[in-house]
Formats: structure tokens, sequence, C-alpha cells
């Protein structure tokens, strides 16, 4: 099992799943039940089912309040980035929950690989540090990563591209979530 991340974990987008995954109540109900079940049993189930239909819509508004109030956090908060180098992109990312996303961070290119006179600064400075070398070899890759997570002026334009795509899927959601509830 993964690393609990308290950034990217909520209580409600749990319980009601995803497009792409079954919500914890019906996996819950549908669990290790007997062929044939008790009354007890049925009688529970059945008003179990019963009180989670009832409160669906709730519990959908709370997942995706959830999710806006996460994504908000992960904005707000300091930003931490990581970057990894594939092919000739450099890709920076953050923690940032999305539903329906396997992955809970938000990723952009921050850079390439580009030789170009006309070439942006920050490509000029990936270009420079690698110096002709194979992007693809894991030293060099290892090498530039570390060079450019200490150069300030790459990791504060990094940081202001993460921030851009956190705010165009804040405002999406924001969006959808007026559209549906108010």
């Amino acid at each position: 099992m993964g690393r609990v991340n308290k950034t990217t974990e909520g209580v409600f987008v749990d319980i009601v799943g995803s497009p792409t995954e079954m919500n914890s109540i019906e996996i819950f109900h549908s669990h290790n039940n007997p062929e044939k079940p008790s009354k007890h049993l049925s009688k529970f189930l059945n008003d179990y089912k019963k009180v989670t239909k009832d409160h669906s819509s709730d519990f959908n508004k709370l997942a995706d309040m959830e999710e806006i109030i996460m994504q908000l956090r992960a904005k707000e908060n300091p930003i931490e980035i990581k970057l990894s180098v594939i092919r000739e992109y450099v890709y920076a990312r953050s923690l940032f929950y999305r539903k329906g996303k396997k992955t809970k961070d938000i990723r952009i290119i921050a850079g390439k690989f580009d030789k170009s006179k006309d070439a942006d600064p920050i490509d000029k400075l990936i270009h420079q540090i690698v110096d002709g070398k194979d992007m693809r070899n894991a030293s060099v890759a290892q090498t530039l990563v570390n060079k450019l997570m200490a150069n300030e002026n790459f990791v504060t334009k990094a940081k202001e591209k993460i921030v851009a795509a956190m705010e165009k899927e804040i405002e999406n959601n924001i969006k959808e979530f007026n559209k549906n509830y108010n």
C-alpha cells in the first residue's frame, strides 16, 4: 500500500468513488454476504442500502466539496515539486487530488532540451547543463535534476506553471460544482 498523504486524502471522495472506481458503500454492501442471509442480516443490509441511497446526493456533494478543498489547500500551502526527465523533457509534479485519477499529483512540462537560438531561457539552461550528453542516461538526468532544483529561477517558474495548472483545474471544478448544486 502506498504512503498516505493527508493533502490528498478525503473522507467522502473515497465513499462515493469515481467513474473509474466502485464506491465504498457498494463494496461494503456486496462484500462477503452468504448465499442465504439470515433475516437479521437481510434486514440490516436492506436498511443500510435505503439509508445510503437516501443520502447519496449529500455524499456526492460533500465529495465534490472535498475535492475542491483539497485542491485549494494544495495550491495555497507551500508547493513542493519533484522533477523527472523523460526523453528531452523535464517534468515537474506536485501533490494534487483529482477525482478519477490514479496519481494524486499534477504534472507540467517545466522545460525541454532545445538548442535553437530562439529557445526559452529555461530550455537554454537545460541545454547548457546537458551539454551534448544523452539525457536518457540516468546519471545525466539526475545531474540535470539536481542542478535545476538548485536554480531558484527554474524552480520559481516551474512552481508558477504548476499553480496555473492547479488554478485551471480548480476553476473547472468550481464551475461544475455551482452548475450541479446552485
